[in-house]
């Protein structure tokens, strides 16, 4: 996982933050993003540890220890760092269909639980995790879907809720949205083949 060194030769780049007075002026991101050689010198920082708590999602004490959606962490950390970035989207999906907002407002208890915190500063698995999205307004590499921001759907007692070509699925679990995925992709494959034919 990530350089095996990487923690020893690769500072801790903290995430970027504009300056409060500098934001309400405008509805820009709050947390610029990253030059990709940064990312990647981030995501070696990931040490194979042996034993990474990161993504244990357990409460320890009444405190929460980890990633509470068992992202696999330290695999999407050592795809970044290789510059494999449709390979570690694929796998942040595995647990996280949308990083594009949870990446936004999750605390970050992964970073508390990471190995490397017991005597250095952890990795900036936020940081990561938050680069690895499609933006609003943007689509997937396959070309199947596109992320479009609605004020409302009109059913929030389904929440949460995704629409795909004009159908509405709700009581969403990040299972449901890989099956549901899956099976259009797999729909729009059948009818690649029959098209071929």
């Amino acid at each position: 996982m990530g350089k095996t060194t990487g923690f020893m030769e690769f500072e801790r780049e903290p995430a970027h933050v504009r300056p409060p007075l500098e934001r309400v002026k405008d509805w820009s991101e709050t947390h610029p993003g990253y030059e990709e050689k940064t990312l990647r010198d981030q995501g070696a920082r990931c040490m194979d540890c042996g034993t990474p708590y990161c993504h244990t999602g357990a409460l320890v004490n009444g405190l929460a220890m980890g990633c509470p959606i068992h992202n696999l962490i330290p695999e999407w950390n050592d795809l970044v760092y290789r510059g494999q970035w449709r390979e570690a989207i694929i796998r942040l999906h595995k647990t996280n269909n949308f990083p594009e907002f949870t990446g936004r407002v999750c605390p970050a208890p992964c970073e508390g639980s990471c190995t490397l915190g017991i005597s250095q500063p952890p990795v900036t698995i936020k940081t990561i995790e938050n680069e690895l999205k499609v933006a609003c307004d943007e689509t997937t590499e396959d070309g199947l879907f596109t992320l479009q921001k609605v004020a409302c759907l009109g059913c929030c007692s389904l929440s949460p809720v995704v629409m795909i070509n004009d159908e509405t699925y709700g009581r969403l679990t990040p299972k449901k949205v890989q099956l549901l995925l899956k099976e259009y992709r797999d729909r729009s494959q059948e009818g690649h083949e029959e098209s071929q034919e």
